[in-house]
């Protein structure tokens, strides 16, 4: 399994990826101008995807980026592995993505609690959970 940054030929078999295994209405499934208006930039695709040696993608993460400095201020996004022999591809997914982009910041919005966890063990320094229904919120860990 190789993990890399997409590159912009990866985006047809992303939005099918997006398609078949996180929900075939998703814009992202459907509309590749709004894909690559939020996940293309002068230096290429910003995902990271996990292929096997024939390119078929068993996981990828998105990457939007709020600005273009050497360390961006970044928030991950559509995070997704398929089942596979590896327990940790999501893991690596997300340090490769940190490698990448090395960012100063990440700003991940609508986490689930696992990927909360998964976040922390990558050494996010502050989580904080809001919650919709009130207005506060609550520092996870720092």
């Amino acid at each position: 399994m190789i993990i890399r940054k997409a590159n912009i030929a990866d985006v047809p078999a992303i939005m099918q990826f997006i398609k078949e295994h996180w929900n075939e209405k998703h814009i992202l499934a459907r509309d590749r101008e709004f894909f690559e208006w939020m996940y293309v930039d002068e230096e290429g695709g910003n995902f990271i995807v996990a292929v096997d040696d024939e390119n078929k993608i068993y996981g990828i993460e998105g990457v939007i980026k709020y600005n273009s400095s050497t360390c961006p201020d970044i928030s991950g996004t559509v995070w997704k592995t398929l089942k596979t022999d590896n327990p940790c591809l999501g893991l690596e997914i997300g340090e490769k993505m940190h490698e990448i982009f090395q960012p100063r910041g990440n700003m991940s919005l609508g986490l689930n609690k696992k990927a909360m966890k998964i976040n922390l063990l990558l050494g996010c320094v502050k989580c904080i959970k809001i919650n919709r229904r009130k207005v506060s919120w609550r520092l996870v860990r720092e």
